[in-house]
């Protein structure tokens, strides 16, 4: 449930865990009851859950109240639910159990398909098994009218309570109660409770007004997640080969890695089937170029996660654990900062192995001391570039042009934009009668962004800042990249730099920012290296990154080098990067064989 927790900043702030009140951790689990398992099929692996649904609660007495001995730890969570996932009415208001009580009858049960123990069959229609009696205290005029017994028994799925009245076996008795400890200290009994939208609307309000945790409190609560246990065995049934999980039709630099790594692996004959796993509604699934490989479940015997830590954690999350089980799993897993963050340690229970796609990633997860860390450099390769040319871009013909990408859902800070625009026009100062221009590919602008506002604005006053907002397949974009003469990355941290990569391929001149993971293939002489000081992040600069640090460029720096890489170009062709689809393939390759023998994998 920590890992939901963890998933949800909404979560965080109408549960805030790391103030210790149990309040907050029972409004919790009552969520994961009510609304979690819609979504999360992992909570319908815990072991156990089901039977503790099922036990009667011992709520406190209340004069008169009709439905006394009759409420489950799952009509409890229901009940809360009703008044936002606190438990202060229930404790206090006859009416707020008889409409939980009324409403899991009702049909909740089964909307939230939730279970019903017989003990609850049994004394919902009492020492008499009076059916008519019970239907009576569920039915509403104003909903039910026109429904006689069995409409309303069809309406409210209670065939297991007619066939339970008609068997009538022994009596059962229910298991021991659990008990609410010291929640009557940590809550507001209620005598005169609140209207129930009055209540939703206190408690709405309360949340919104939170704040979301700061890292250190993040960590404090997931520290009782973490697990630095060895991982599973794996199925030496299950045929050698590889199963990778991400984005295989997402159209953004993480979904290319996916379809990169089964490239090489393919080259170096490696077995794969790739298993699609979408980032989200507001990007784009149209990259079709990997899907023969696609398959539905798991083939082989080892797994590579290549998306985000939290990522895989998500889909263990919404998935399950089946696929993890029985299976050898390297997590395959990006990440710019100098450590890997400390709220975040509980993702490598998922894997039994992290290959860092560079070394700076690496060395982040290598400080956290988790799983054995492996550098793996991602493969790039071109593929088809477009055809199209300045021309069909609409940009300048004759001038001089400076190119950058960036995807406003990647984190706009970290990518710098504005850096790159300051030291632009510090270079070519607006008015200076020089043929230049930038280039601005933009992705996602549409998410209403501050930064992307601020970005509009400069370019509205200079008209050699030239943005290009327009969705492109993966050749158009490469042929926009090559309509430019150079390519420019003042970001404050990458964990590898894919679009880097490629303008080397493309043999562009590059600027970038001298740190971080694109230091694996970014060097002297070949790449103009910006000079930069490291500074300290403050909470909000960067998801998970509080009080670490990142580069800020010199922009006086990197206007010199925009200059000198146009008047004296940096010499291009002929390397042997790392990153070549045929160098990764093969360090991919060997560690996976080694595995093969290790595991016993045919």
């Amino acid at each position: 449930m920590l890992f939901i927790w963890h998933l949800r900043p909404f979560l965080q702030r109408r549960f805030p865990l790391h103030r210790g009140k149990e309040r907050d951790w029972l409004g919790l689990f009552a969520w994961c009851v009510t609304d979690g398992r819609m979504d999360y099929r992992i909570l319908h692996e815990l072991e156990g859950m089901e039977e503790f649904l099922s036990r009667e609660v011992a709520l406190p007495k209340l004069p008169g109240e009709e439905w006394e001995g009759q409420i489950s730890v799952a009509m409890l969570c229901c009940g809360m639910a009703r008044y936002r996932w606190t438990l202060a009415p229930l404790l206090g208001s006859k009416l707020a159990r008889k409409r939980a009580a009324r409403a899991f009858w009702r049909g909740e049960r089964y909307d939230k398909n939730l279970p019903s123990a017989p003990w609850q069959l049994e004394r919902a229609l009492g020492p008499d098994g009076n059916l008519h009696g019970f239907l009576d205290r569920l039915h509403l005029p104003r909903h039910d009218a026109g429904l006689d017994e069995a409409g309303l028994i069809k309406k409210f799925g209670l065939e297991d309570l007619v066939e339970f009245a008609n068997s009538r076996p022994a009596r059962s008795e229910a298991v021991a109660k659990p008990t609410l400890g010291n929640l009557g200290r940590h809550t507001l009994p209620l005598s005169c409770p609140m209207p129930q939208a009055v209540w939703r609307w206190v408690v709405d309000t309360a949340a919104w007004m939170r704040r979301n945790p700061t890292e250190t409190q993040r960590a404090s609560v997931m520290r009782r997640a973490w697990s630095d246990g060895k991982g599973g065995t794996c199925d030496r049934t299950l045929p050698f080969g590889v199963n990778l999980f991400g984005y295989a039709r997402g159209e953004l630099g993480i979904g290319e890695d996916i379809r990169q790594v089964a490239h090489a692996l393919t080259q170096q004959g490696i077995p794969v089937c790739l298993v699609n796993f979408e980032p989200g509604k507001n990007i784009s699934q149209a990259d079709r170029s990997a899907d023969h490989l696609l398959s539905e479940v798991p083939r082989y015997a080892i797994n590579i996660f290549c998306m985000t830590g939290i990522e895989t954690l998500r889909y263990a999350c919404e998935r399950g654990m089946g696929a993890f089980y029985g299976r050898y799993n390297i997590g395959l897993w990006p990440w710019e900062l100098p450590d890997w963050p400390e709220s975040c340690r509980h993702a490598y229970a998922c894997v039994d192995e992290i290959w860092g796609i560079s070394e700076h990633a690496a060395q982040a997860h290598r400080h956290a001391k988790p799983r054995p860390v492996i550098p793996m450099t991602l493969p790039v390769g071109l593929g088809p570039v477009g055809a199209q040319s300045r021309k069909n871009f609409g940009l300048p013909e004759e001038d001089y042009l400076y190119g950058f990408a960036f995807d406003i859902n990647s984190s706009a800070a970290r990518k710098n934009p504005e850096a790159l625009i300051a030291a632009f026009q510090k270079a070519y100062p607006n008015g200076c009668g020089e043929k230049v221009g930038l280039v601005l590919k933009i992705s996602h602008p549409e998410t209403g962004c501050p930064l992307w506002e601020r970005i509009r604005k400069a370019a509205a006053k200079d008209a050699r800042i030239h943005i290009v907002e327009k969705t492109m397949r993966r050749p158009e974009l490469l042929a926009l990249f090559n309509a430019c003469d150079a390519f420019v990355s003042l970001h404050r941290a990458e964990g590898f730099g894919r679009c880097l990569a490629e303008a080397l391929l493309l043999g562009k001149q590059l600027v970038a920012t001298g740190w971080s993971g694109n230091l694996d293939f970014c060097q002297e002489p070949r790449v103009a290296l910006v000079r930069h000081r490291m500074v300290r992040l403050k909470s909000g600069n960067y998801m998970w990154g509080e009080g670490q640090s990142w580069a800020e460029p010199d922009i006086d720096h990197a206007a010199e080098l925009l200059r000198s890489v146009r008047e004296n170009p940096r010499a291009t062709g002929g390397e042997d990067f790392p990153f070549l689809p045929e160098n990764a393939g093969k360090r991919f390759a060997g560690r996976l064989l080694e595995l093969q023998a290790k595991l016993g994998l045919q």
